[in-house]
């Protein structure tokens, strides 16, 4: 099993420069100005404006697999495969994508999804809010009331 990367800019630096070419490609915000070191790149790519603008970019596939590894506690592309049900070859090509993007980088086995990707998309899958989160809302007084009703759909 491969070992990911530390952060983006080490594995930025691993890469050969089509590889780099290719995100320059994706992702054309990153070259204005152009930074000075790929320690600087990576962070500009790391950066919520430049994601933002790189999820825009992105088709519904490369969305829909973004998001399934969002949800797995050890993203890696096997797992995406059988979340998402579809065709192995799209969800590689999806993956290949996201990775020229710097959305995600490492190997299929170990990957790494930009911290500020879960910023960005919070519910991924329009799933909402863990159930923790969402209770935490409800007034203290009105939550036995809230959890009987939940009791009574199970």
């Amino acid at each position: 099993m491969s070992v990911a990367a530390t952060s983006l800019a080490d594995w930025l630096r691993a890469q050969p420069d089509e590889r780099l070419s290719a995100l320059l490609a994706a992702r054309p915000d990153l070259l204005h100005p152009v930074p000075s070191d790929v320690g600087s790149l990576a962070a500009r790519a790391s950066s919520r404006a430049s994601v933002e603008v790189a999820l825009d970019r992105l088709d519904l596939g490369c969305l829909q697999a973004l998001e399934a590894l969002t949800l797995l506690p050890t993203p890696a592309a096997s797992p995406v495969t059988e979340l998402l049900g579809g065709d192995p070859l799209a969800v590689d090509r999806a993956l290949e994508t996201l990775r020229a993007a710097a959305l995600v980088y490492g190997s299929d086995d170990a990957l790494t999804v930009l911290p500020v990707v879960h910023d960005v998309v919070p519910f991924p899958a329009s799933l909402g809010p863990p159930a923790r989160l969402a209770l935490t809302e409800i007034p203290a007084g009105r939550l036995p009331g809230v959890l009987g009703d939940l009791a009574t759909l199970l």
